[in-house]
């Protein structure tokens, strides 16, 4: 299984996809507390998804759920 590992910076692509206005954000769960924070705290929030992802499986079922329901 391949999993998904931490990335830098989180906060700093979180607040950058909201402004942006990204549908998704697909977040490793390792940096998820710190996502998660940030996502609450950043104006416009609601109009994007995060998504806890611990493995490729993960974002790839999250992707199509996704796209499934738009």
């Amino acid at each position: 299984m391949i999993k998904v590992g931490i990335i830098g910076g989180v906060s700093q692509k979180i607040v950058t996809a909201i402004y942006n206005n990204a549908d998704l954000f697909l977040c490793p769960a390792d940096n998820y507390p710190e996502a998660e924070e940030t996502y609450l705290k950043t104006l416009g929030h609601e109009k994007m998804i995060l998504v806890k992802v611990s493995t490729f499986l993960d974002a790839i079922n999250a992707l199509g759920e996704y796209y499934e329901n738009k």
